[in-house]
């Protein structure tokens, strides 16, 4: 990544998901599509993802780092 903080890392790919998936649910479904009914979606989705990114990035610098 750009940013050498896993943190800020992590609250990038975080605010990335969630605004893409809207997004593109939105794009699906021609523009009929409420942020308000169906933001837990969302919110797990990134969250989801968000944990498995950070766990990836420490696992591959906890390799490099014993190598």
């Amino acid at each position: 990544m750009i940013i050498n903080n896993l943190w800020l890392n992590a609250i990038f790919v975080f605010v990335t998901t969630f605004f893409l998936t809207y997004f593109l649910r939105y794009l699906l479904e021609s523009g009929d599509y409420s942020l308000v009914h169906n933001w837990m979606e969302h919110l797990i989705t990134a969250i989801g993802l968000t944990i498995g990114f950070t766990i990836v990035i420490k696992l591959k610098k906890k390799k490099s780092n014993s190598q």
